[in-house]
């Protein structure tokens, strides 16, 4: 049946790679983008802005398609506080990903960059996550009563560890 399908194709979700993938990079690019923010200025912290940029021009298309496919996937669910925590971190994501696109561009074809884009990269990265960690934990949590897909566990671990191995390196 047509909700078996979607049902198998929920649950896929989780298990792909692409999902992993995209979920380790929002992370390592959060935790460098919040690096290079915070921290003094430092070699690594202008080697960090290079990784960050790089990184974040490279998977802005997989990331897009993942999102994209999420969405389509889960839009005809009933709002409740995942489905909302999804689409604020999604509008979250969609501004901080323009405004990323913006800041590089200045950077590529100018002397500096504009403070006030460089504060909606911050803020949208804020909101952005204020959406994403709780959209996920609720996730997970249902995961462990055993009414998510079981492959939700797995996900968050293997997502934090790849991040983890690209922020060490």
């Amino acid at each position: 049946t047509h909700q078996e399908r979607q049902g198998d194709r929920h649950a896929a979700g989780w298990a792909s790679w692409l999902a992993r993938f995209c979920m380790a990079v929002l992370l390592f690019e959060t935790v460098t983008g919040l690096a290079v923010t915070l921290a003094p200025f430092h070699p690594a912290v202008q080697y960090s802005v290079l990784v960050h940029t790089a990184l974040g021009a490279l998977t802005l298309l997989p990331l897009a398609w993942y999102c994209l496919r999420h969405w389509l996937d889960y839009r005809h669910w009933a709002l409740s506080q995942v489905t909302v925590l999804g689409y604020v971190a999604l509008w979250g994501l969609v501004v901080c990903s323009v405004s990323g696109v913006v800041l590089m561009g200045e950077a590529i074809f100018g002397v500096r960059t504009s403070a006030l884009w460089r504060q909606v990269h911050l803020i949208s990265t804020l909101v952005m996550l204020a959406g994403l960690l709780p959209h996920l934990a609720f996730v997970w949590l249902k995961a462990r009563k055993g009414e998510a897909a079981p492959a939700a566990r797995g996900y968050v671990w293997q997502s934090l560890g790849a991040a983890a191995v690209g922020v060490v390196l």
